[in-house]
């Protein structure tokens, strides 16, 4: 595991103006923190497991509020966002796979889940929040 892993950090440049997404995507950064740290200090197979785990399933809890604003909104692009919301789960699902069976995968988590997470917000996510608040929302 690499111990330069930096922690996330909120500001209102992640802010898509959806004051219940914004919230869940700070709890996101947060968790991701959370996971940096434990598995820094801690350093063993059972705090990345952990780790893995609750990233993946605050995700999920939130990609299902998240769609379902979506839904309630009638946004147009739901069907591709929960197609990249699948992929991403997906993709952590593989990586913690890889871990239980020995491979190492610490950095690659850590490095796919600080991209992903920035990159939808900043380019995806933005454009739900553009569409609520063009909805008055």
């Amino acid at each position: 595991m690499s111990n330069t892993v930096e922690p996330l950090v909120w500001d209102k440049r992640y802010a898509i103006g959806v004051d219940r997404i914004d919230r869940e995507h700070e709890s996101l950064f947060a968790n991701y923190n959370v996971f940096v740290q434990s598995t820094q200090n801690a350093g063993d197979a059972t705090a990345v497991k952990f780790g893995i785990d609750l990233l993946t399933n605050y995700a999920a809890n939130h990609f299902a509020n998240e769609e379902s604003v979506m839904r309630a909104a009638n946004f147009p692009e739901l069907r591709t966002h929960i197609v990249e919301h699948e992929r991403f789960l997906d993709e952590l699902s593989r990586m913690k796979n890889a871990f239980s069976a020995g491979e190492p995968v610490y950095d690659a988590v850590c490095t796919f889940y600080r991209t992903w997470l920035t990159n939808h917000i900043t380019i995806n996510d933005r454009k739900l929040g553009a569409f609520v608040y063009g909805l008055g929302g």
